[in-house]
């Protein structure tokens, strides 16, 4: 294999910057790494006025200082940017001087929503960086690039930045307009412009910046002046859309936090996919419920449906609805069921719902209804919805993390350097300890995996199929695929057809059975009280009859089919034609339970 990198890094060409994303990841390696797409955005917009810029996507878990020194002196690199939230801050904290120390001549700056939230605070924790951006950061990324030193001095005039003076102190420089037009920012090439060859096995897109909601635990909240939502132009967002399917992508996340903002744009977008794939590309949203609902926008889903969404995520949040009142949410739970109820009558794949756990007003009583609320969810359209419990974070300059005690919070670590985001306990409440939100969070999961449990014997094999073939298809991993793929003999009957080494009994029925050999997805046990065999799949511990138990012995991928017939017709006797019908009819009763895969031997 080519070392590509290496090749690219041998090309002597300069870099006038390299931007970085650092996921702070767990300790156990993740092989895929998450694109942060702002990064590109920048390095396209500075592309297109003459800048040489590239991107590099790291894992906390990477030896990141003489991976980034490396290339920072390979390719005279001239400006190191890095993104910067409050999850990968502490990552970034402790790589940045060591980088200093390796690269003097580098200037490091550093961006993201974090110095966009808090931009002092911020860069007083990152020692070593020497610039930080807030606010959009194209232009004033591009005129970085442009000055013939970036001086303190220099720095001075640049709208959107705060920056280290000559004494060490912090200097914050106005806050920069906003781009208006969203449509003026190129496409980011994502293959050119990436260091490493892209991946783009799971490409994502956004079509706007901000969100008109003001919810209280989300820096938007605040109404902060140099956030202000846009939206790029339907024919925008098909364009990018038609260039991530070049690209050869069949599933296309995007990660607006408000996509469906404007029921027209959304609409517009939908008949613009449907005239041009017609269904067949798949994609992934986030939209809010009130927008959703069927009293506003009866049509909605279903088109959206129609044009390609297999996976809708909302935000539910709780199930009080006093505690929705209190985020300022302006949803309501009767709204969420409208919505879950159109998405099931649309035929919609997975909708998924998060809840938080420990948060505003939070108590025994607001927990109780948020379980009710997330049990009915999954039992109302068992298969399709799913459901997910975070604890509170308290993000930097949100209305929450400001004035907690409005909110019956007490902020335990403001920093949330003793967990990772949403996965730990960061605050109490006026009647829940932090050990009390975290029993609550297990409980949560331990309610909805008993639900989950209990739902899936009785999924139909449509709605097991959908959620299979939508993994092998196309590398979505809904909940309910989680599920279902813990059981032996359901990865045993899809992987293989997948893989083109295994086809089901109608495929092999058109080939004709005799020369195929049927082979079983799952071990052979027993039951008790029960003499003779068993199995156990999603359904649970299934006790076979004598001649199922018998088929599903034979069908241990050594015996053709026209061999297993003789040897059935010699315990049980009669017409060989009609014991073959007999045996060709119970192995596709087992084919429908997912217990018999076929495979061929020519």
């Amino acid at each position: 294999m080519v070392d590509t990198r290496a090749k690219t890094l041998a090309s002597g060409q300069s870099l006038a910057a390299l931007l970085v994303f650092v996921e702070s990841s767990p300790v156990l390696w993740r092989h895929f790494r998450r694109m942060q797409l702002g990064l590109f955005y920048l390095a396209q917009y500075a592309h297109d006025r003459g800048h040489r810029v590239l991107v590099d996507t790291l894992s906390s878990n990477d030896v990141l200082v003489g991976r980034i020194s490396r290339t920072v002196t390979e390719r005279n690199v001239r400006v190191l940017g890095f993104y910067v939230d409050q999850e990968n801050l502490w990552d970034v904290r402790r790589i940045l001087p060591a980088i200093k120390d390796r690269c003097p001549g580098v200037s490091i700056v550093v961006g993201g929503p974090q110095i966009t939230a808090a931009p002092v605070e911020t860069m007083d924790r990152l020692i070593g960086a020497d610039i930080g951006v807030f606010g959009d950061g194209e232009e004033t990324f591009l005129e970085l690039l442009e000055m013939k030193t970036l001086r303190p001095r220099e720095l001075e005039g640049c709208a959107g930045l705060v920056f280290r003076a000559s004494d060490g102190s912090l200097v914050t420089n106005p806050v920069r307009r906003i781009i208006e037009n969203l449509d003026t920012l190129g496409i980011p090439d994502r293959k050119k412009l990436a260091l490493e060859p892209f991946d783009s096995s799971a490409p994502a897109m956004i079509t706007g910046r901000g969100c008109p909601a003001r919810c209280a635990f989300c820096y938007e909240g605040l109404e902060a002046g140099l956030k202000n939502f846009r939206m790029h132009s339907v024919e925008r967002c098909l364009e990018e859309f038609d260039y991530l399917v070049g690209l050869g992508a069949n599933y296309i996340a995007i990660n607006d936090d408000h996509f469906a903002a404007s029921a027209g744009r959304l609409r517009q977008f939908c008949d613009g996919l449907i005239e041009r794939y017609d269904g067949a590309v798949k994609w992934f949203c986030l939209a809010r419920v009130d927008v959703l609902s069927r009293e506003r926008n009866v049509d909605l889903l279903p088109k959206m449906v129609a044009a390609g969404l297999i996976r809708l995520q909302i935000g539910a949040e709780s199930g009080s609805e006093m505690v929705l009142r209190s985020y300022n949410k302006k949803t309501t739970n009767r709204q969420l069921f409208d919505v879950a109820e159109a998405a099931r009558d649309a035929g919609l794949l997975s909708l998924h719902a998060n809840f938080i756990i420990g948060g505003a007003l939070e108590s025994a009583q607001t927990l109780h209804e948020t379980f009710e609320v997330a049990d009915s969810l999954l039992r109302m359209a068992p298969g399709m919805t799913s459901v997910s419990g975070a604890f509170f974070t308290p993000y930097t300059s949100t209305p929450m993390a400001e004035t907690p005690e409005r909110y019956g919070v007490q902020i335990l670590d403001p920093l949330a350097v003793t967990g990772r985001d949403c996965e730990h306990v960061f605050c109490r409440t006026e009647s829940l300890s932090k050990t009390d939100i975290l029993s609550a969070g297990s409980e949560f999961d331990r309610r909805v995996d008993a639900t989950m449990s209990e739902l899936l014997p009785d999924l139909p094999n449509e709605t097991i199929d959908a959620h299979m073939w939508a993994y092998y298809a196309h590398g979505i991993s809904t909940e309910w695929y989680e599920e279902l793929q813990s059981h032996e003999s359901l990865v045993n009957w899809f992987a293989p057809q997948a893989a083109h080494t295994g086809i089901d009994f109608r495929q092999a029925a058109d080939l004709g059975l005799e020369r195929l050999q049927p082979v079983r997805t799952v071990k052979l046990t027993t039951a008790p009280d029960h003499g003779g065999l068993a199995v156990r799949s999603h359904r649970g511990l299934l006790k076979l009859s004598p001649t199922d138990g018998l088929l599903l012995e034979l069908a241990a991928g050594k015996l053709l089919f026209e061999e297993i017939v003789p040897v059935v017709h010699g315990i049980s006797g009669g017409k060989l034609e009609t014991v073959r019908d007999n045996v060709a009819r119970r192995y596709e009763e087992l084919d429908k339970s997912y217990l018999i895969v076929w495979r061929e031997t020519v």
